[in-house]
């Protein structure tokens, strides 16, 4: 005679919202259950990208977050209906944390997009000022690729945007 050895439901959640709730470890009873601050977290850090991505998407002021990974399915719906998670994402499948990442990661890329921008745009100004007075310059080139950058920029940002929206929202539960 053999066992089932299924293994219980797992999940990994991420729940936000502007506050945390002390009922928590009731609604996922055995579950392990970790609370984040977003004012408490670097810049830079992945899940204050996520929770600012979030807050935009979802169009919710997020500044804190609970994880829990475990527990029972019911206590999503406590959680719900409590109204202190707002937003709340799976993270239970190669595929849920895959799409997190690569949202997280491209939201990083279209920042650091703007830093070289934003840097390359201050070196053609100063480019044009050193340029000033000098027989046959012509700034209005440097105009032109300034503009021409800024506007690729532009485009590259919405469009990032609008993927990471609409991805998103594929991971809300």
């Amino acid at each position: 005679m053999t066992k089932n050895l299924e293994t219980k439901f797992t999940q990994h959640l991420f729940l936000m919202g502007e506050r945390f709730d002390d009922r928590v470890t009731q609604w996922f009873k055995g579950a392990l259950i970790i609370e984040h601050d977003l004012s408490e977290m670097e810049r830079g850090c992945k899940l204050a990208i996520l929770m600012r991505i979030c807050s935009v998407t979802m169009g919710h002021k997020i500044t804190k977050l609970t994880e829990v990974i475990g527990g029972s399915q019911k206590g999503m719906t406590l959680a719900r209906l409590s109204g202190a998670y707002p937003v709340a994402i799976t993270q239970t499948t190669a595929y849920e944390r895959g799409l997190v990442t690569r949202l997280v990661d491209m939201v990083e890329i279209v920042v650091h997009l703007a830093r070289l921008h934003a840097d390359y745009s201050d070196g053609l100004s100063e480019l044009r000022s050193c340029m000033h007075g000098l027989k046959g310059a012509s700034v209005a080139h440097i105009r032109d690729a300034q503009s021409a950058i800024q506007k690729q920029n532009k485009a590259i940002s919405d469009w990032v945007d609008g993927l990471v929206k609409q991805n998103f929202r594929r991971l809300l539960v």
